[in-house]
């Protein structure tokens, strides 16, 4: 869940800054915010093509204010990840 939010700001066109801000406070609280973190490593074409689609047929979809369509969950997820490991870079370096 702490990841799909993530990638819902992202989709909503959240500025990179928020979501970042919001990675903080998981990073704080030990929540997931790379697909790593959640055990997801290398997604195939398939795959990713596979979550776009699986993920605009669930039944909360319907109450975003805008439709969604798989490229742009994909797009999202992809975005919040590369924020989310650019995090997690400055964290250790």
């Amino acid at each position: 869940m702490a990841f799909g939010i993530l990638a819902q700001l992202c989709m909503e066109g959240a500025a990179a800054q928020e979501v970042k801000e919001v990675i903080q406070f998981y990073q704080e609280a030990g929540l997931p915010y790379t697909l790593k973190h959640m055990g997801i490593n290398g997604l195939t074409h398939a795959q990713w093509n596979q979550l776009g689609e699986g993920t605009v047929t669930i039944e909360d979809m319907a109450n975003m204010p805008f439709k969604v369509t798989p490229d742009m969950v994909i797009k999202a997820v992809k975005q919040a990840d590369y924020i989310g490991n650019e995090m997690l870079s400055l964290k250790h370096a």
